[in-house]
């Protein structure tokens, strides 16, 4: 087995001041690193009223992408609220 003998000018950096900091950070970069990805997801929510601005219960709401064509639909509560999640 290998001793490995420092100097002692290497030691006192090594020393517990330096190492605490220097751990931590790596801790915050090792956790930080997969939080930091983006997803495609969404929501659209609104609420459907009249002209007078009454809320419409049950009414059919749909969202279209006119790239895609794709059509989405929800229906809004009895407040008139509506949310698609994505």
């Amino acid at each position: 087995m290998a001793k490995v003998f420092l100097r002692p000018s290497i030691a006192k950096r090594l020393s517990l001041p330096f190492l605490v900091p220097a751990v931590a950070a790596l801790v915050l970069l090792l956790t930080s690193a997969g939080s930091s990805a983006q997803t495609d997801q969404g929501a659209i929510t609104g609420v459907v009223e009249d002209s007078t601005g009454a809320v419409i219960p049950n009414a059919q709401v749909t969202a279209t992408n006119i790239d895609t064509g794709l059509a989405l639909e929800t229906k809004s509560n009895s407040s008139g609220v509506f949310v698609f999640l994505r």
